[in-house]
């Protein structure tokens, strides 16, 4: 079932019809559907399609020359090996251009680079002095490692910096388009089912819709055999060095620690060293560096595990592996169960700045906001700390949105209202517009409040 990248899709198909050369990377994490896109793309097209693997330069050469030929020369026995470089293989595809349009995808291309150091400065030169006035060439170079295609095919030091006609960097799915892969499924459950996964889709597809979330739990993350069980690890491996203390540096953070010094002393890594950890994690967008809103160079820098499969999995999976690995289930099963309300706050923040998003491509806000984000620090009438889950801060320095998020099954009540009311006159901007989003819904009190002081209520089933 293909969902939820129609947008991607359209570009993909518009370059295509360009009538002229193009390059497009694509990258983003693992399992997030890059092939499957590419996939979706080229089923009605005629493309070469080569997937990287690691393995040295000559195998790499032989494997793409068969691929290249199998569509090229489809006729020839498949055991002839026609080219012996890349230079070879370009130059048979710019041959075969002159008379028709083809596709040419090298996935996984960070492999062929580790293995071909020569690989990008070979394609500049194809690029540059024979296909880029090719309009029957379409070339897409796709990978998982961040990093690497973000710094060594898109970066300015790269030899084929300048030359893309386009980008495209595939994010998980949000809550939206989870909603769109289990179109009939209640929405508090498909906002668990968000929460638990990060809107991956290949996590996705190991979701039993028939299932409660719990059970669902039971079935990928407790179970020895299931792909999301070490899915965590595996990805640390695959995608750094020194995975053991990258494992630490996670589990620091999912147990509440979340300043720079704060998580140095529970992983007894020096402040110093333990800035680039968390740099190679926020490349990975398993990590972010947050700040309350407005306050850039705020002091009060924390660091937070952005991805929320990663935050399920380093919270209740990782203290219990080895009770897990026993097959002691049912106790690891209630103690999720119990806490996971408190999961899914951080969880339906993140879904109710999507709807504001959402509501503000469609012009259903007051204003245009900048950004959004959260806000800490001190009130100064109050004299204590205080939080607000949601933050818009307006193009125009007069206007700020304010909003607080509630995951509970009772219905939310008057005095939440109240609370966001007085913390709103921390801000000194004139126009400020509050809401209050509720999993479930509001007391008549509330409600009513809600008219005289113009707060907006937004329940879940609505979003």
């Amino acid at each position: 079932m293909f969902v939820g990248r129609i947008e991607d899709l359209n570009f993909l198909n518009k370059q295509y019809h360009a009538n002229k050369f193009s390059f497009i990377p694509i990258y983003g994490r693992r399992r997030v559907g890059k092939t499957t896109l590419i996939k979706e793309f080229i089923q009605d097209k005629k493309a070469i399609y080569y997937q990287a693997l690691e393995e040295r330069e000559e195998l790499n050469i032989e494997r793409l020359s068969n691929a290249v030929s199998c569509v090229l020369y489809p006729d020839l026995p498949k055991s002839a090996q026609l080219f012996r470089s890349y230079t070879d293989i370009f130059n048979a595809i710019s041959e075969y251009a002159e008379k028709e349009k083809i596709i040419f995808i090298i996935d996984e291309f960070p492999y062929l680079a580790k293995a071909s150091k020569s690989i990008r400065s070979l394609l500049q030169n194809q690029i540059d002095h024979h296909w880029k006035d090719k309009a029957n060439i379409q070339l897409i170079l796709c990978g998982s490692s961040m990093s690497f295609m973000e710094r060594q095919v898109l970066g300015y030091k790269s030899p084929l910096y300048g030359r893309k006609t386009g980008q495209i960097k595939l994010r998980p799915f949000d809550f939206y388009q989870t909603q769109d892969y289990f179109p009939t499924m209640e929405k508090e459950k498909v906002a668990e089912i968000y929460g638990i996964t990060g809107g991956i889709p290949q996590y996705l597809e190991q979701i039993n819709p028939e299932i409660s979330t719990i059970n669902n739990i039971r079935e990928t993350f407790l179970k020895k055999t299931s792909l999301l069980f070490e899915e965590p690890q595996n990805l640390l491996k695959q995608e750094l060095d020194d995975p053991s203390s990258y494992n630490s540096i996670l589990s620091a953070i999912a147990e509440g620690r979340s300043r720079l010094n704060e998580i140095a002393t529970k992983v007894n890594i020096p402040t110093s060293n333990l800035s680039r950890y968390l740099e190679n994690l926020m490349d990975l967008d398993i990590v972010e560096k947050k700040y309350p809103i407005g306050e850039e160079r705020s002091k009060k820098t924390i660091y937070t595990i952005k991805d929320s499969m990663f935050r399920f999995w380093f919270r209740f999976i990782a203290p219990n592996i080895s009770q897990i690995e026993l097959g002691i289930t049912d106790f690891v099963a209630s103690s999720i169960e119990m806490q996971f309300p408190h999961f899914m706050g951080a969880v339906f923040e993140e879904i109710s700045t999507q709807y504001l998003w959402k509501e503000m491509r469609h012009n259903n806000l007051p204003t245009v906001y900048r950004n959004f984000g959260s806000w800490w620090g001190n009130n100064p009438i109050e004299r204590k700390q205080e939080e607000i889950d949601i933050v818009g801060i307006g193009f125009e320095d007069e206007e700020i949105l304010l909003a607080e998020c509630k995951w509970r099954n009772e219905f939310v009540s008057k005095s939440v209202l109240e609370t966001l009311v007085k913390r709103s006159s921390i801000f000194a901007e004139k126009t400020k517009t509050l809401y209050v989003f509720s999993k479930t819904s509001f007391t008549k009190e509330a409600i009513d409040y809600s008219k005289k002081q113009q707060l907006t209520l937004i329940e879940l089933q609505t979003m």
